[in-house]
């Protein structure tokens, strides 16, 4: 697993990446550019705020090109 920062007031919220499904119905798209400033982002502040998940199936419903950009950072 690479450094991956998650602030402490989110530590108790983490589960593994490997776990979360993508939102097939997610409106928004985000291009290599923008997905490359989170990963930046990411790696220089860590993760500040939540991926918001669906406890039913798991999926995604906002932070979509974070889950992007941290799994292209190598987080678990």
């Amino acid at each position: 697993m690479s450094d991956a920062v998650i602030i402490p007031q989110l530590e108790s919220l983490a589960v593994p990446i490997a776990g979360l499904v993508r939102d097939p119905a997610n409106a928004r798209r985000h291009s290599k550019a923008n997905i490359d400033a989170i990963k930046g982002s990411l790696s220089i502040f860590g993760q500040r705020k939540p991926i918001v998940v669906r406890r039913d199936g798991n999926v995604v419903i906002a932070g979509n090109g974070t889950l992007e950009a941290a799994e292209a950072l190598g987080w678990e």
